[in-house]
């Protein structure tokens, strides 16, 4: 059974990309598809690349107002961005940010740790970081505001106590149609926790390097340079994606990796699933109702996507003009060749939007990161608890 994951805008290749790709494969696997699948290590899971087609600016963004290109270092942009949005009530201190967020949430600083920590991980290491994060988020999940947190006095102190309270803890989740249970007791060894280590040296060395410094500033240019990208490769799609006949560059990269999942299916295990990230979740759906769709989805999941966004905007190669909310067939039918379609979105997400009101047969989920806008919109597949809570919603749309 294959999964298909069709990323979103300004994804473009690099070591950052081959990170994320490494973690967010280890995090489905650990999460989603054992909820699925009896054997979720098994599962092939295809990454369609198609970054290359996007927007290419011809002046490399001079556009943007010179006070919001000031670059943010590529070691500190994702931890900088993710404080920035927690929204912390007090100024960030260097010894104390991660009991900050802890206080507020356990979950919160686990997404935090492992999200950071994630970036730089090999294939091995980012395995080693998802067995963990499913213990981390167990715990969070039934310890929100542990009681030890009112005798820590510092980061050093949580870091040590929260890896001995992971180590200890016995799983009360045992949900899962894997076929052997995980094994507790190798995780939380030495090895295993050296990434989260490094992952909050790198936060505490981003707070001592920007202190004092107009972060926000510099968040907002790095949202003003995501909105070009977004814009820019949104008009690259629509202008660019061809006929049925003769189909666009982005189209054929997502039509060949679809045919090449349809061939790994077999007659013990016949799903197929497709998981799409904002723009990603148009392209697939322009794909599966127009360019190939013959092709069977068991399972189709959009996260902070704008699907009912540009069906709204009759956008979409079979929208139906006729079809609006004063007409007699006010919603759009869901497409005949999914079977199910789950749609996730955050609230403080300014780029995913619901579904519900506008198509049938899709079930709207709200996922609440706690971040802002830029934070919001792309660290869902960086989070562990997102990918605990997406595992949930798929289990609770089988019963």
């Amino acid at each position: 059974m294959p999964l298909i994951f069709v990323h979103g805008v300004n994804v473009r290749k690099g070591v950052s990309y081959d990170d994320d790709v490494n973690n967010r494969n280890a995090l489905f696997q650990r999460f989603l598809l054992k909820e699925i699948v009896s054997n979720p290590q098994k599962v092939k899971i295809l990454n369609p690349y198609w970054g290359d087609y996007g927007v290419k600016f011809a002046w490399d963004k001079k556009s943007l107002p010179q006070s919001a290109i000031e670059e943010l270092g590529s070691e500190d942009e994702l931890p900088l961005i993710l404080l920035n949005q927690i929204q912390l009530e007090q100024e960030l201190n260097s010894e104390t940010v991660l009991l900050q967020v802890a206080k507020k949430s356990i979950a919160d600083v686990i997404d935090l740790l492992w999200a950071v920590s994630a970036e730089g991980a090999d294939e091995s290491q980012a395995e080693d970081l998802a067995d963990l994060a499913v213990r981390a988020v167990d715990y969070a999940k039934h310890n929100p505001h542990p009681d030890w947190l009112n005798n820590i006095e510092n980061d050093d102190q949580l870091l040590r106590d929260l890896q001995e309270e992971i180590d200890n803890w016995q799983p009360q989740n045992t949900t899962s149609n894997a076929e052997d249970s995980p094994q507790w007791e190798v995780l939380g060894s030495d090895g295993n926790w050296n990434p989260i280590s490094r992952g909050a040296s790198r936060i505490k060395s981003t707070v001592v390097s920007w202190a004092g410094r107009p972060i926000t500033n510099n968040i907002r240019g790095v949202l003003k340079g995501e909105v070009a990208n977004f814009i820019g490769d949104v008009f690259v799609y629509l202008s660019k994606r061809g006929t049925q006949d003769e189909p666009g560059e982005i189209v054929k990269k997502i039509i060949a990796t679809l045919l090449e999942a349809k061939d790994l299916i077999n007659t013990e295990d016949d799903k197929l699933i497709v998981v799409a990230h904002s723009m990603g979740g148009n392209i697939i759906y322009d794909t599966l109702t127009h360019f190939l769709p013959d092709i069977e989805v068991d399972v189709l999941v959009t996260v902070g996507s704008q699907v009912a966004l540009f069906e709204e905007m009759k956008l979409f190669q079979v929208s139906d003009e006729t079809i609006t909310a004063q007409s007699k067939v006010n919603r759009v039918s869901k497409p005949a060749n999914v079977h199910r379609w789950i749609n996730v979105f955050d609230f403080n997400d300014f780029l995913g939007f619901a579904t519900e009101s506008v198509f049938q047969g899709v079930k709207d989920f709200e996922y609440r990161t706690g971040n802002l806008l830029l934070a919001a919109h792309n660290t869902y597949f960086n989070l562990p608890t997102f990918h605990e809570r997406l595992a949930e919603r798929i289990r609770d749309t089988e019963s």
